[in-house]
């Protein structure tokens, strides 16, 4: 190894460190029922943006397709992740967010799925 080469390389890397939070994430589970032709990228992206500033993460963990959704109908299950830095969410404020989510999707066309 180039010791040497490896410095001066890492000393071009910007680093930079948050505190941990002390607050508790707050996840729910979200399903969409949306037509075929709506793409997982962007029922992701409607609801990154519906929510920029308290949203962690977003992770598809089902698609289901079946005869019991219609033809040409899928469903995709989230789970979705909010914390605040600041405070710990109430169940008001994950539902504020959750309910901003689903309106957004549903100009998609989605559906919440119960």
């Amino acid at each position: 190894l180039d010791w040497s080469r490896l410095v001066k390389l890492a000393s071009k890397v910007k680093t930079e460190f948050a505190p941990l939070p002390k607050t508790q994430p707050v996840k729910r589970d979200l399903a969409l029922l949306i037509d075929n032709a709506v793409t997982m990228a962007q029922i992701d992206d409607t609801v990154r943006k519906a929510e920029r500033k308290l949203l962690r993460s977003v992770e598809l963990f089902d698609v289901y397709e079946g005869d019991q959704l219609g033809e040409g109908k899928k469903s995709l299950a989230y789970a979705v992740t909010f914390r605040a830095p600041d405070r710990t969410l109430t169940s008001e404020d994950s539902e504020a967010i959750r309910a901003r989510i689903v309106e957004r999707a549903a100009t998609l066309g989605a559906q919440l799925r119960a």
